[in-house]
């Protein structure tokens, strides 16, 4: 008998390719993180360069931003792992239809209770990020104000504190966010693998 003379079984041979994609997926999301990182070093060279007093330093305005530029790089990878899942895997229900505290919790329910993925180990990056999408939040919609309940979330948190209401990003927290961005997304990239495989 022939190789052609057995039937042909597409779901596994899907599963095949996305468990041979997923190191690309890996891949494309470090070369992310690297893109980020090296525009994030330009930015903080420039600023040092700058000639302007700290008050008025153009890193008031361009620190926001990349913590702005971290959680859409997050946002935009955790969907993105979220459909591998719900297409390799064939999930009785999609990521749309989990529902969580937030777009964030949701998926990462979806990834863990539907999908099955271990991702215990990194519960401490979830843990940032979820405050990196509340502080993004926070600048995005209340121009910066924090509430009490964010205040209180960021007096522990390195590199970043709320000063009579208003959030001050130091260039730590920027760093820790991206770091954890890239734990939490290379673990769950790494577990789909797994299970894919």
């Amino acid at each position: 008998m022939n190789a052609r003379s057995f039937p042909h079984n597409s779901a596994v041979d899907r599963t095949a390719d996305a468990a041979a994609s997923l190191p690309t997926l890996v891949e494309r999301i470090d070369d992310d993180v690297k893109s980020l990182e090296l525009y994030f070093r330009r930015l903080f060279a420039l600023m040092e360069e700058a000639s302007h007093p700290p008050d008025d330093s153009p890193a008031r305005y361009v620190k926001p931003d990349m913590v702005a530029n971290v959680y859409s790089l997050t946002d935009f990878w955790h969907n993105k792992l979220c459909e591998v899942a719900s297409n390799k895997l064939q999930l009785p229900l999609a990521q749309g239809e989990v529902r969580g505290a937030n777009s964030l919790d949701a998926r990462h329910k979806f990834l863990t209770k539907l999908a099955g993925l271990d991702l215990a180990p990194v519960s401490d990056s979830l843990a940032h990020l979820d405050l990196v999408r509340d502080v993004r939040n926070c600048l995005l919609h209340e121009g910066g104000h924090a509430s009490e309940r964010l205040q209180q979330r960021l007096s522990n948190v390195d590199g970043i504190n709320a000063s009579i209401g208003l959030v001050l990003i130091d260039s730590t927290f920027v760093w820790d966010s991206l770091k954890h961005a890239r734990t939490y997304l290379a673990a769950v990239a790494q577990a789909l693998g797994a299970r894919l495989s």
